[in-house]
């Protein structure tokens, strides 16, 4: 049964995020041979370094950042002021451990976001102001036909996640996962419960996509439409996407 109380809004806006940064990002070689992906740089700044700008322009003032690779690169890029924790053992798992490993940050609730994501700060806002205390982002215009795309699966019952994963079928599919997510503290408890689990049944090479799914039907995370230029960078072209395409629509929109 799911509890009542998990479906109150949160009395306040969250003031925690969780960013996950360890990966080595092996499409975007050789330009992550040195460099973490998330320090590649668009519009003059790394991808972090707008992901952190954005987040405090939305009142998010305690950020915690999980390296891995390269985690150097990431220290000296961030300075003081953002927690950072390190995944040692982020050649041989994947964003379930990091975000274990930060599960005590995120206990009161907050975000969670990839840190791949060049995203305006009105879609967080966006989230953060969504009727839902447990919520992500989604684009319903992406994700379709895509082999790499996170897709997202929607219960019409009751307007939540049914799944996410890359496998799901072009029938079921209803949009892409942006990789930014919204939990109050309850869905923060189960999470991290889950999250015991999960690595104490020795599952540390999945995607959190793959929390979101266990946590139901204890935790219904409901879909909010993002309503501003997006990309995830993965590869050399998503890049030089997000250089020419999306960070004009960001820089010019008179919020940066």
């Amino acid at each position: 049964m799911i509890s009542s109380s998990l479906h109150r809004i949160s009395a306040s806006p969250p003031r925690r995020a969780v960013i996950l940064a360890a990966g080595s990002a092996r499409r975007l070689k050789p330009l992550t041979d040195h460099c973490p992906k998330c320090m590649l740089e668009v519009g003059g700044q790394p991808i972090l370094a707008h992901q952190v700008a954005a987040l405090r322009a939305s009142g998010v003032t305690q950020i915690a950042v999980v390296t891995g690779f390269c985690a150097e690169t990431i220290h000296r890029c961030l300075g003081s002021g953002v927690t950072l924790i390190h995944n040692a053992d982020y050649a041989t798992t994947n964003s379930i451990y990091s975000l274990w490993l930060a599960r005590d940050h995120l206990a009161p609730g907050g975000l969670i976001l990839n840190s791949d994501v060049l995203l305006h700060p009105r879609a967080l806002a966006t989230l953060i102001g969504a009727p839902h205390p447990n919520c992500l982002l989604f684009d319903p215009q992406a994700g379709h036909g895509d082999p790499e795309a996170m897709k997202i699966a929607i219960d019409h019952s009751d307007g939540s996640i049914e799944r996410l994963s890359k496998a799901l079928p072009d029938a079921k599919t209803r949009g892409e996962n942006l990789g930014v997510i919204r939990l109050d503290a309850e869905g923060a408890a189960v999470a991290a419960e889950t999250l015991d689990a999960m690595i104490a049944s020795d599952i540390r090479h999945a995607w959190v996509p793959e929390v979101i799914n266990e946590m139901r039907p204890r935790v219904r995370v409901h879909p909010v439409a993002v309503d501003a230029p997006w990309i995830e960078i993965d590869t050399p072209e998503d890049l030089e996407r997000a250089r020419t395409e999306i960070w004009p629509l960001l820089d010019d929109s008179g919020d940066r």
